[in-house]
């Protein structure tokens, strides 16, 4: 059965699960400053920072997919705890490794790491009676890690070398240790062999799994060109690194308006308005002229991206009360992440930003019409819990 408390205070299991994802991913939310490290201080240069970056992220994808396998029967206490050894030592050998193929692994194994710890804590995320409560918080602490950490370690990595990137990420791992009994508090109990043994994931959890990504892979198609679109428009630099700064913390204000507001809003109202804000933003990139019709433009995109996800992963959650699906969203997610850009990049220098917005503005609204569809389905569950549908 679902946990029917709320995350409302700090010590709950929900608020544990925030804080152990947020510190222990702290390399996605800084991996400009991974990728400089592999690039400039240990010489592989930009294919082989690719290669190192691509791996973590690999890594994190595959650690929450065995996770969600795993996660019916295992401990997730025990699974966090093995996610956090994996991680902790993963980043010790970064320290004193230097050769490319010795770091590649140990990335790899630290995105295992992560993946692992994140997909336990996204399933206990979504057990909560407001599941879309503690993902905006995460998301919105994703962003602040982000933004302290791309101001601050450049500077300290240039003054003390490389090598404290990784300790203070393995430092950063040590309140996974802490926390994961908490966490675990919000497992499912389920006997071998009973009936909710034998349940298989509904379908209608795959749908859903699948509009995230389609939605990801939409707006990160977009997201990766930003300054790119500001150029064509003929926007100066400086305005342009003010428009993607505002739009950086537009985005983490969605996300935080979300953890305050949420159990006032409705799934659907959740869902429409971050999807009227996205294609806004869209609109605006792909039509209107001039520096702040851009920046508007990429505010209310980022912004919808922080309010219209936790929705996403609410509705997901009440699909699927097991966890198994919300537990690979990190790999989801991730997989958007990779394949977005990609495509972004071959329609913009086939076609320019006119298609790639065409193409952004599909995706959105694909997932959006999927994700209302699926809403009326669950709705006499959605009835029990706050944030009715």
């Amino acid at each position: 059965m679902r946990s029917r408390t709320a995350s409302t205070d700090l010590l709950s299991p929900a608020w544990a699960a925030v804080l152990t994802a947020v510190t222990a991913e702290t390399i996605p939310a800084v991996l400009p400053v991974l990728v400089g490290v592999m690039s400039d201080d240990l010489a592989f240069g930009n294919v082989g920072a690719g290669y190192v970056a691509s791996a973590n992220m690999a890594g994190i994808g595959i650690g929450s997919v065995i996770c969600a396998g795993l996660a019916r029967h295992w401990s997730w206490r025990a699974l966090i705890t093995v996610g956090a050894l994996l991680l902790l030592s993963s980043n010790a050998f970064s320290v004193v490794l230097t050769g490319f193929y010795p770091i590649l692994s140990a990335r790899f194994a630290a995105g295992c790491g992560e993946g692992a710890i994140a997909g336990i804590c996204f399933a206990a995320m979504g057990r909560d009676a407001q599941p879309a409560r503690p993902l905006a918080f995460y998301c919105a602490g994703q962003g602040l890690i982000g933004s302290i950490g791309m101001a601050v370690l450049p500077g300290m990595i240039g003054s003390l070398g490389w090598r404290w990137l990784f300790v203070l990420v393995a430092i950063f791992t040590l309140p996974s240790f802490l926390l994961a009994r908490r966490v675990g508090q919000l497992q499912p109990k389920v006997e071998r062999h009973s009936a909710l043994d034998r349940t298989r994931v509904p379908h209608r959890a795959w749908c859903g799994s699948v509009s995230i990504f389609v939605y990801f892979l939409g707006m990160t198609a977009v997201w990766s060109f930003l300054e790119q679109m500001g150029r064509a428009k003929g926007i100066d630099v400086g305005h342009i690194a003010l428009a993607l700064s505002a739009s950086s913390f537009a985005n983490m204000l969605g996300a935080l308006a979300v953890g305050f507001v949420e159990h006032h809003l409705s799934t659907r109202a959740g869902l429409l308005i971050g999807l009227a804000a996205a294609l806004l933003g869209i609109l605006g990139l792909l039509t209107w002229d001039g520096w702040q019709a851009y920046a508007i433009s990429a505010v209310l995109f980022f912004s919808a991206w922080g309010f219209y996800y936790p929705f996403l992963f609410r509705l997901l959650a009440k699909i699927d009360p097991s966890g198994i699906t919300p537990a690979i969203i990190p790999f989801v997610t991730g997989s958007g992440l990779a394949i977005g850009p990609a495509i972004g990049g071959v329609l913009m220098a086939a076609r320019g930003t006119s298609v790639l917005c065409i193409f952004a503005f599909v995706a959105v609204g694909v997932s959006a019409a999927a994700s209302l569809y699926l809403i009326p389905r669950e709705s006499v569950r959605s009835t029990l819990s706050p944030g009715r549908s």
